[in-house]
């Protein structure tokens, strides 16, 4: 089984975060790189039986991008004979690739563990992730490590 926790990718072009400079912010170039290493993980895990993406915050950048940019053309893969989406997945090439998306937010269970991307932030964040849904949670927004029981 290969899990991806999200963030994947930064899509600064999209990001929350102004630029740095006033240099035109690309997404196709991102776009190329992460889905060049996704398609390496793919290959260098053969014999993984699952593959899971769960979507984190950066996604979802590309997301709300896509929705507050172009809305209009959220049904343009309905003209073409495949039916393309235009949506992260499509983007990144997880459904070709044999990945389920999990949308940011959204539980994954497998046995007794629950993974996700990350609900909460702050000092105490894995105490508020285990008070808040009591299970057994595996996520990885805060790019540190704590335990809570």
């Amino acid at each position: 089984m290969y899990l991806n926790f999200g963030d994947f990718g930064d899509f600064e072009p999209v990001g929350h975060w102004p630029a740095d400079d006033f240099e035109p912010r690309r997404l196709t170039p991102h776009m190329k790189i992460a889905r060049q290493i996704m398609g390496d993980i793919v290959a260098a895990t053969p014999k993984a039986v699952a593959r899971f993406y769960l979507e984190g915050n950066h996604e979802d950048w590309l997301r709300q991008a896509l929705v507050a940019k172009i809305p209009e053309l959220a049904d343009i893969g309905d003209l073409l004979p495949d039916g393309i989406d235009l949506d992260v997945p499509t983007l990144l090439n997880l459904r070709k690739l044999g990945f389920e998306y999990f949308p940011v937010n959204n539980l994954l269970k497998l046995g007794l563990a629950y993974f996700t991307h990350g609900l909460y932030t702050g000092e105490h964040h894995a105490k508020k992730h285990l008070s808040v849904l009591k299970v057994n949670i595996f996520y990885g927004h805060q790019h540190d490590s704590q335990s809570f029981v």
